[in-house]
C-alpha cells in the first residue's frame, strides 16, 4: 500500500479480481482515486471501491449495468490484444498425444471449475447420440479439482465417462497442436472460453458455442461474429447445442469448411489494437475536465 500511494497514480487497473481472497483487500484501501477492472475476471468484482468495469460493445450492452457494482463501460473491439508472436505452432499428429486415429474427437479444454453440472448432462446426451465419439479433457493442474470433476462426471454422465480421455496440461505450442488434432471443440455454458478461444481460433477447429448474453458466456460467439464466419456453430439453447454437435460430427466437409474459413480470418484477432486504443481514449477522458461517466464524486474523494 505505501508503495502504491507513493506512485501517486492517476488511474489503477486491477487485473483478474476474484481469483484470490487477497484481491478484495487492496482495492478497498483506495490507494488511487480512479480504480478500474475488466476482462480477466469476466464478471463484476462486487466492490464499490472499483469505479468502472471495462467490457466490449461486441459482447455486452448497457442493459447489463444491473449486473455490475461498477459503472459498466463498453469499449470498441474485442477485449485484450493477443500477440501473433506468442502463437508458436507446429503440426503434430494424433499419435503425439496418444490419441486414436479412428475416432471422432470432441475437445472440452476449459478448466474444470468453469464446467457447470448442466454440461455433464449435455455430454451424456451427445455420448448417446455419438457412441463412436471420444471426449478429450485437459487436466486443470490441480489434483483435487481433477478428481472431483471426474467423480462427478462418472456419477452424472456414465455413458460419456466411458467415452472420455484426460490429457495432461501442456504448453501453448502443444495446446495449439492438440486443438488442431481434434474434430470439434465444445464450449461450456454460463462460463465459456476466453483466452482458449483466441488460441484455438488460430488453428480453426470449429467450436460449438452458446449465444450467451454476457461477457463470460458469449466470447466465442462474439469472435465468430467479429470474424464474419458464416454458419458458425452458435446455439441459442441446450437442445440446439446438442443438435449442432451431432450435425457437425456427421459432416466432415462442413467441419473442414468452417476450419478453413476461421484460419483465413483469424489474423484479425492478433496484434489487434482496436480495444487498446479505445482503452487509452477512455483513460484520457477520465482525466479530462469533464470526466467520463457518473462517479465524479468518488474520483474527488477517493472513497476515504
Amino acid at each position: 500500500e505505501p508503495l502504491l500511494r507513493s506512485l501517486e497514480l492517476d488511474i489503477l487497473f486491477f487485473t483478474d479480481l476474484g481469483f484470490s481472497t487477497y484481491d478484495f483487500v487492496l482495492p478497498d484501501l483506495r490507494t488511487c482515486a480512479i480504480q478500474l477492472t475488466g476482462w480477466g475476471g469476466p464478471h463484476t468484482s462486487g466492490l464499490h471501491s472499483i469505479d468502472y468495469y471495462l467490457s466490449s460493445t461486441l459482447l455486452e450492452t448497457s442493459d447489463h449495468q444491473a449486473e455490475y457494482s461498477e459503472q459498466l463501460v463498453l469499449l470498441d473491439g474485442l477485449p485484450g490484444c493477443v500477440s501473433a508472436g506468442d502463437l508458436q505452432y507446429r503440426v503434430l499428429g494424433r499419435d503425439y498425444f496418444l490419441l486414436p486415429n479412428d475416432r471422432l474427437l470432441l475437445g472440452c479444454v476449459q478448466t474444470f471449475w468453469k464446467i457447470h453440472p448442466d454440461f455433464d448432462l449435455i455430454l451424456e446426451r451427445i455420448a448417446r447420440r455419438l457412441p463412436e465419439a471420444l471426449f478429450v479433457f485437459v487436466d486443470c493442474g490441480v489434483d483435487t479439482a481433477n478428481q472431483l470433476f471426474q467423480q462427478r462426471l462418472a456419477r452424472r454422465a456414465p455413458q460419456a465417462t466411458q467415452q472420455t480421455l484426460f490429457l495432461a496440461r501442456c504448453a501453448t505450442a502443444d495446446f495449439l497442436s492438440l486443438c488442431d488434432c481434434l474434430d470439434l471443440l465444445l464450449d461450456t455454458p454460463y462460463y465459456g472460453a476466453g483466452v482458449t478461444a483466441y488460441l484455438s481460433m488460430y488453428v480453426g477447429t470449429p467450436t460449438v458455442s452458446f449465444a450467451g448474453r454476457r461477457l463470460r458466456d458469449r466470447t466465442v460467439a462474439g469472435i465468430y461474429r467479429y470474424l464474419g464466419i458464416e454458419g458458425a456453430p452458435v446455439a441459442a439453447s441446450i437442445p440446439e447445442y446438442v443438435e449442432q454437435v451431432v450435425a457437425l460430427a456427421c459432416d466432415p466437409g462442413r467441419r473442414l469448411a468452417l476450419k478453413q474459413a476461421t484460419v483465413d480470418a483469424a489474423h484479425r484477432l492478433y496484434d489487434n489494437l482496436e480495444y487498446v486504443r479505445s482503452f487509452e481514449r477512455f483513460c484520457e477522458s477520465l482525466l479530462s475536465p469533464n470526466p467520463y461517466g457518473g462517479r465524479e464524486q468518488s474520483h474527488q474523494h477517493g472513497g476515504e
